[in-house]
């Protein structure tokens, strides 16, 4: 039986704050003879069950001296531009982006309109569970507190980002908001009355937003423009986990959480039909490893919930995921694993797809609303998450992202650094992920086009959640159509350099292209896109690839 302390702190962040790890988790699952976690980090509530640690596999690079791209000019479908999204905080105003006065900041303000987000979630991933938006209303003075983060002992802050300054920061970016609404238990304990009346409770507040936002409307700063509305909506952050277990009355048990959204969803439209509402998911295991203390949930939730939902949404791309604090490994370990690691994320994917399909649900649409590396929390790995492995990362899973067909946003965690997250950091300085995420939104352009890769692979050692691999393409490269404008984004996680050489069906009449590397991959330091070398003839392209890079070619055709 694996022991574990009564009382393990996990971490800490401005918005979260300290959690710890719910005793009845411990017991329940230390019967089974496997380690719990519980990982609160901000927007992040991950519950991470660890296996036994295997023998590490070092990774062995092959022969790669050299990759062949194919590019066809049949156009496939329209790009999704929302998956260039993003989370915000109400904390901290809205960690960074506002002043005291609720003016933004302009530093800030500069990083994020390069970055340029085409979808922001609010009010903050685990922050949502409490979150009660009417006290975020009207001028700050008359606002009232509400509970920072839902902790014990109580710590209480006003509203300094709410709806209104939310909105403001959507309009100013010409970017879709999406909220995702309190669906608390609010210490029903199960009693049937009382988890009905809370149902209730909920559905007239969520539908209450919606008016507000939809139908009578909030006036911009100006006195004279409406803000935008409000099409996309998430029941719930992540209702699959238990918070803490000083605070039951935050986690509404699967059953319990069906009787909220059958009350919330009808509620809501009943305002606002045109409004798009995503239930969130999540599968009983990832890689065989336990990832909810609800066994059958998706189950429960997807055949309990009746009214019309959607899409759903999930966070099964936090990786590698490193669940048991001794373990150590590698600089080359820990790299190879995290560029491997999205396998385990498709596998999810296509889990998901097909517990949809059981219960005819068939066709639903899937939004990532929350995603980022994740190494360990209060272990040796937590700082890697603010590290040029992460850009990579990302660059990778947005190039996954776009070939996927049921993808309908994707929002990265986060926008402003909280804990080691955040695209730009609490200075409001952009880091590498930052850079990656505003060069993306200039390939997602026009249609995208299909592509095959050819060339060598690498293994990567078990980390985490992530298994072994021998099998890792080298190379990830997509293409996207635009007028007379072809783009590829292609990255290359080898730490040698390599040569790309691309055949399209069509002539080309100029190349230019720049690139993001850094021969130190857990390095943090900043970064710029710099030109690299582009060789041309007629149809065919070679491009010399740097090790560890992200690179972005456009043609003129």
């Amino acid at each position: 039986m694996v022991v574990i302390p009564a009382k393990l702190v996990l971490g800490y962040d401005r918005g979260a704050g300290i959690q710890t790890i719910p005793q009845s988790m411990i017991k329940m699952m230390s019967m089974k003879k496997i380690v719990v976690f519980m990982v609160v980090a901000s927007g992040l509530l991950f519950f991470l069950v660890g296996c036994p640690k295997s023998k590490p596999h070092v990774p062995q690079n092959q022969n790669i001296a050299g990759v062949t791209m194919s590019v066809d000019s049949t156009r496939l479908e329209a790009v999704k531009p929302l998956i260039l999204g993003t989370n915000t905080q109400w904390v901290d105003l809205g960690d960074g982006i506002v002043n005291d006065n609720l003016t933004f900041n302009a530093t800030t303000m500069k990083e994020i309109q390069a970055q340029a987000p085409t979808l922001i979630r609010y009010p903050g991933g685990t922050l949502s569970d409490g979150y009660l938006w009417l006290n975020g209303m009207g001028p700050l003075k008359d606002r009232v507190a509400i509970e920072r983060y839902p902790s014990n002992p109580v710590i209480m802050e006003k509203i300094s980002f709410g709806t209104k300054e939310f909105l403001e920061l959507c309009k100013t970016l010409n970017a879709e908001p999406l909220i995702t609404v309190n669906t608390s238990a609010s210490n029903s304990g199960g009693d049937p009355v009382k988890v009905e009346v809370n149902a209730m409770a909920k559905a007239a507040d969520a539908a209450a937003w919606v008016q507000r936002t939809n139908k009578t409307g909030i006036t911009s700063s100006d006195g004279i423009n409406l803000l935008p509305k409000v099409t996309y909506w998430e029941i719930g952050n992540e209702p699959y986990l238990i918070a803490d277990d000083k605070r039951p009355e935050l986690s509404p048990k699967p059953d319990e959480y069906v009787i909220i959204a059958n009350a919330v969803i009808p509620a809501m439209k009943a305002v606002d039909f045109t409004i798009q509402v995503g239930l969130p998911l999540r599968s009983d295991t990832m890689n065989s490893v336990p990832v909810t203390p609800f066994p059958g949930y998706n189950d429960t939730v997807l055949k309990g919930v009746t009214d019309t939902f959607d899409y759903v949404s999930v966070h099964n791309a936090y990786l590698p995921v490193i669940f048991n604090n001794a373990d150590t490994f590698t600089d080359e370990q820990l790299y190879y694993a995290t560029m491997a690691s999205l396998r385990v994320f498709l596998q999810d994917l296509d889990a998901t797809r097909t517990q949809l399909a059981s219960h005819s649900r068939s066709g639903k649409q899937i939004a990532l609303t929350e995603y980022n590396t994740f190494f360990t929390i209060g272990g040796n790995y937590d700082a890697r998450i603010d590290s040029f492995t992460t850009a990579l990362y990302v660059a990778d899973l947005l190039a996954v992202l776009f070939e996927q067909p049921d993808i309908i946003f994707a929002n990265h965690w986060s926008l402003i650094g909280n804990w080691h997250f955040g695209s730009i950091n609490s200075s409001g300085q952009i880091k590498p992920s930052g850079l990656v995420l505003s060069q993306f939104k200039n390939f997602l352009k026009g249609h995208r086009l299909a592509t095959a890769t050819q060339g060598p692979t690498f293994s990567n050692s078990a980390v985490g959640i992530v298994p072994s691999y021998n099998d890792n393409p080298v190379v990830k490269a997509v293409a996207s159509t635009e007028g007379n404008v072809m783009r590829m984004w292609v990255i290359n996680k080898s730490s040698q350099p390599l040569k790309l050489n691309t055949q399209t069906t069509q002539n080309i009449r100029a190349a230019r292209a720049d690139d993001l590397s850094s021969a130190e991959v857990w390095s943090n330091k900043a970064l710029t896109w710099k030109k690299t070398v582009v060789t041309l003839r007629d149809s065919a392209l070679s491009i010399e690839l740097k090790p560890h890079s992200v690179t972005f070619v456009e043609l003129d055709i």
